[in-house]
């Protein structure tokens, strides 16, 4: 078998999914990648995912408990969700929730969650992208005690302009009202885990953890691969 890995590496060779570069069989990132990836690092403010050091939430609640992210949305993990999304590569998924996941064991040992939840896509943007990169993520976690998968739990009720293309102050009315939790769920007592690429203001999670609470969710937590950590929202 690993012979057999070899050679098939001549013909598809191994590529960091962060930058591209062509490494080892064994490799699963490059050596320039793992030194310099965007690490977020300890001690992290729990309402905004940041190390608190360079945190600008200044303790601003929201309707998810904590978020726990392992990266910045920065260099090497920018250009990798931007592959990801907007090239057609949904295999880095499956490195993203590897890092995410030792984030979740990392932050949340003693925390038990029953259900595993993304971010939704309508049905269109789902047929233009060909997936939705947050329900990737989340069918990649590995987490203790194997809790529900569950991707069709949260809706989204009609499209509007995507989050990226407003600025801090638009965001959270343009999600205002477009998500609610499918009907025949009942969440009540829940820890529910939601998992999305990408916090930039939070306004997409906040509202999404917002109907999962008004549904009877005891607490709803934020994972992302990373949080973009600047003042103007943008990314």
């Amino acid at each position: 078998m690993e012979f057999l890995k070899r050679i098939l590496s001549i013909f598809y060779p191994n590529r960091c999914p962060y930058c591209g570069k062509v490494i080892t069989a064994d490799e699963k990132v490059c050596e320039d990648c793992f030194n310099n990836l965007p690490r977020i690092t300890e001690p992290f403010c729990e309402h905004c995912g940041a190390s608190k050091k360079e945190c600008k939430c200044n303790g601003r609640q929201m309707s998810y408990k904590m978020v726990i992210a392992p990266f910045y949305y920065d260099g090497a993990v920018k250009n990798a969700i931007k592959q990801m999304k907007f090239s057609d590569r949904p295999y880095i998924a499956k490195t993203l929730s590897r890092d995410m996941s030792e984030c979740i064991a990392q932050r949340c040992a003693d925390i038990s969650f029953d259900i595993i939840t993304c971010v939704p896509m309508s049905k269109k943007e789902v047929r233009g992208r060909g997936f939705n990169q947050s329900e990737l993520l989340a069918n990649g976690l590995k987490v203790k005690e194997k809790p529900i998968i569950d991707i069709g739990l949260l809706l989204k009720l009609y499209n509007v302009a995507p989050q990226h293309s407003l600025g801090v102050n638009q965001r959270k009315g343009n999600v205002l009202g477009i998500f609610d939790v499918a009907q025949d769920r009942d969440i009540k007592g829940k820890t529910i885990l939601l998992c999305d690429d990408v916090k930039t203001t939070g306004a997409t999670a906040n509202e999404c953890a917002s109907v999962l609470l008004l549904a009877g969710a005891k607490e709803v937590y934020l994972v992302c691969a990373a949080i973009a950590n600047n003042a103007n929202g943008k990314y």
